[in-house]
C-alpha cells in the first residue's frame, strides 16, 4: 500500500505504512533529524525512498528503535548505508542483536527477513533526546516485547507507543508457557495501559495505523480487549497464532484459502505452534484469524500468483 504522511506537528511527520511494516516517525530541526523505526527488511529500498521524501533532503543524523521485531528495525542497515546515521536501540533488546544469530530478531523460526546491522549505542527508561524544542522522554512499554520502549514529549503531549499501544489493539502477547494463567507479559501490557492512562496524552503516534487522539477510549477498548484474552486461554493461544500466522503470509504469498495450510507449514514455528496449542484445519484457522486479528475486509479475496 501506498502509505499516508501526516504532519502532526512542524517538526513531527508519521509516514504511516499499514500492517507489514511499521509507521516511521520523522523529527526534524535545524541541527538534527532522527527518524524512529525503519519498517519491514523486504521493504527497506521503499522505506528509505519515503524517509528521503520527509526529509526533503536534509540528512538522517539517528535512528532509534522502539524495539528490534523484523517490522520495526529491519530498515537500519539501508539508512545506515545510505545517510551513515548513528542507530540507538533499547536496551532491553540488544540480547535480540548480539550476537546475530539466523534467529535474531525471529527471523529463523518465524521465517522473517532482517538484514544484520551495527548499532552505535542504546536507549534505556528515563533517557531523553531532544530534537528541535520537543523534549523525548523514554519510557518503558512491556508487553508485546519485554524490553521495548515509549517516546512522551510533555509539551506536546505527544506519545509515540511503538507496537505496545494502537487506537484499537496492541502488538500480540506471547501465550503462557506454563498453564493456562495469564504470563508476565499480559500483566506488564496492563502496566504500560496505566502508565499510558497516567501521562493523559493528546495525540498517539503507534506504531501501525493512523495517529490518533482521544486515548480514553482506545484505553477502554484495549484493556477489554486484553482481559478477553487473558481469561480465555485457547483464543489468547489462538489469537497469538494466527497474528504469526497473517504476518507470514502476507510475506509470502497472497491470501488464498487454498494455499493457507502449505503457507504455514513452510514456517517452522507457526507450524509447531499448530500442534501444541490448536489442532485446527486451514479453513477453522483462516476463520478464527479473520474474526480475532485482521484488520477489515484483508480476507475477501487475493490473486492467485
Amino acid at each position: 500500500m501506498s502509505p499516508d504522511f501526516h504532519l502532526v506537528h512542524p517538526h513531527v511527520t508519521v509516514i504511516e505504512r499499514g500492517w507489514l511494516n511499521c509507521n516511521q516517525i520523522v523529527l526534524t530541526s535545524r541541527d538534527e533529524n532522527i527518524l524512529i523505526d525503519s519498517g519491514y527488511g523486504r521493504h527497506a529500498q521503499a522505506t528509505v525512498a519515503y524517509v528521503e521524501d520527509a526529509l526533503q533532503g536534509k540528512p538522517l543524523h539517528r535512528l532509534i528503535n522502539t524495539h528490534c521485531h523484523s517490522d520495526h528495525m529491519g530498515g537500519n542497515r539501508a539508512l545506515r548505508e545510505k545517510y551513515g546515521c548513528r542507530i540507538t536501540v533499547p536496551e532491553g533488546e540488544i540480547q535480540h542483536v548480539v550476537p546475530w544469530t539466523a534467529q535474531s530478531c525471529w527471523s529463523a523460526q518465524m521465517d522473517q527477513y532482517a538484514e544484520e546491522f551495527q548499532f552505535d549505542d542504546s536507549i534505556s527508561a528515563d533517557d531523553t533526546f531532544a530534537v528541535s524544542d520537543l523534549v523525548w522522554l523514554a519510557i518503558s512499554a512491556p508487553g508485546h516485547d519485554m524490553g521495548a520502549v515509549m517516546f512522551w514529549c510533555e509539551s506536546a503531549r505527544m506519545l509515540i507507543t511503538g507496537d505496545a499501544f494502537w487506537e484499537r489493539g496492541l502488538g500480540f502477547v506471547w501465550p503462557s508457557t506454563a498453564g493456562d494463567a495469564p504470563n508476565s507479559n499480559i500483566r506488564a501490557a496492563f502496566e504500560t495501559f496505566d502508565a499510558i492512562e497516567r501521562l493523559k496524552p493528546i495525540t498517539i503516534i503507534p506504531g501501525h495505523g493512523a495517529p490518533f487522539h482521544g486515548v480514553e477510549e482506545s484505553l477502554a477498548f484495549n484493556r477489554s480487549k486484553l482481559t478477553a484474552l487473558a481469561s480465555d486461554p485457547i483464543k489468547r493461544r489462538a489469537t497469538w497464532r494466527n497474528r504469526c500466522s497473517y504476518f507470514h503470509c502476507s510475506i509470502n504469498r497472497p491470501w488464498r484459502l487454498l494455499i493457507w495450510k502449505p503457507t504455514l507449514q513452510a514456517c517452522r514455528f507457526i507450524n509447531n505452534s499448530t500442534k501444541r496449542f490448536c489442532i485446527w484445519d486451514s479453513r477453522q484457522s483462516l476463520r478464527c484469524c479473520k474474526q480475532n486479528c485482521l484488520p477489515p475486509g484483508r480476507c475477501r479475496f487475493a490473486r492467485a500468483n
